[in-house]
Protein backbone atom coordinates (compact mmCIF):
# COMPACT_ATOMS: atom_id res chain seq x y z
CA UNK A 1 0.00 0.00 0.00
CA UNK A 2 1.82 3.24 -0.72
CA UNK A 3 2.37 5.87 1.88
CA UNK A 4 0.34 9.08 1.05
CA UNK A 5 1.70 12.37 1.36
CA UNK A 6 0.00 13.38 4.59
CA UNK A 7 1.49 10.74 6.58
CA UNK A 8 5.30 11.20 5.40
CA UNK A 9 4.68 14.89 6.20
CA UNK A 10 3.53 13.84 9.63
CA UNK A 11 6.22 11.93 10.41
CA UNK A 12 9.55 13.87 12.57
CA UNK A 13 12.59 14.34 11.09
CA UNK A 14 14.91 12.13 12.60
CA UNK A 15 17.44 13.01 11.14
CA UNK A 16 17.38 16.65 12.72
CA UNK A 17 17.77 15.29 15.87
CA UNK A 18 20.84 13.52 15.52
CA UNK A 19 22.98 16.73 15.08
CA UNK A 20 24.60 17.39 18.29
CA UNK A 21 25.85 20.81 19.78
CA UNK A 22 29.10 20.56 21.71
CA UNK A 23 29.27 23.34 24.53
CA UNK A 24 32.64 25.24 25.80
CA UNK A 25 33.21 24.38 29.21
CA UNK A 26 32.69 27.89 29.99
CA UNK A 27 29.09 27.74 28.14
CA UNK A 28 28.42 24.75 30.55
CA UNK A 29 29.86 26.81 33.73
CA UNK A 30 27.04 30.19 32.50
CA UNK A 31 24.17 27.14 31.93
CA UNK A 32 24.86 25.81 35.27
CA UNK A 33 24.90 29.16 37.20
CA UNK A 34 21.95 30.65 35.63
CA UNK A 35 20.16 27.55 36.71
CA UNK A 36 21.25 27.85 39.94
CA UNK A 37 19.61 31.82 40.00
CA UNK A 38 16.60 30.59 38.49
CA UNK A 39 16.29 27.64 41.20
CA UNK A 40 17.27 30.48 44.54
CA UNK A 41 14.21 32.66 42.59
CA UNK A 42 12.08 29.83 43.17
CA UNK A 43 12.74 29.34 46.11
CA UNK A 44 12.53 32.43 47.40
CA UNK A 45 9.21 32.92 45.45
CA UNK A 46 8.17 30.11 47.55
CA UNK A 47 8.40 31.58 50.75
CA UNK A 48 6.46 34.29 50.26
CA UNK A 49 3.04 32.60 50.92
CA UNK A 50 0.39 33.37 53.49
CA UNK A 51 -1.21 30.30 55.12
CA UNK A 52 -4.17 30.65 57.11
CA UNK A 53 -6.29 28.04 59.12
CA UNK A 54 -9.06 26.74 58.10
CA UNK A 55 -11.21 26.85 61.49
CA UNK A 56 -12.21 29.86 62.61
CA UNK A 57 -12.19 29.40 66.26
CA UNK A 58 -8.66 28.03 65.90
CA UNK A 59 -7.03 31.09 64.07
CA UNK A 60 -8.57 33.39 66.26
CA UNK A 61 -7.10 31.48 69.25
CA UNK A 62 -3.85 32.35 67.53
CA UNK A 63 -3.88 35.52 66.21
CA UNK A 64 -5.71 37.17 68.69
CA UNK A 65 -8.66 38.03 66.31
CA UNK A 66 -12.16 38.24 67.01
CA UNK A 67 -14.76 35.71 64.93
CA UNK A 68 -16.62 38.52 62.80
CA UNK A 69 -12.36 40.16 61.88
CA UNK A 70 -11.50 36.16 61.15
CA UNK A 71 -14.39 36.35 58.84
CA UNK A 72 -13.07 39.08 57.19
CA UNK A 73 -10.07 38.46 56.60
CA UNK A 74 -11.25 35.21 54.74
CA UNK A 75 -13.66 37.56 52.79
CA UNK A 76 -10.88 39.73 51.77
CA UNK A 77 -8.77 36.83 50.98
CA UNK A 78 -11.42 34.91 48.62
CA UNK A 79 -11.89 38.22 47.22
CA UNK A 80 -8.06 38.19 45.73
CA UNK A 81 -8.92 35.20 43.32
Amino acid sequence: MPTSQADTNSRPNTDAFRDSVHLSDRAKQMLTDQLKREEAKEDELGKESVQISSSIGRLSRVSGLHREEVAALYRSIDNLT
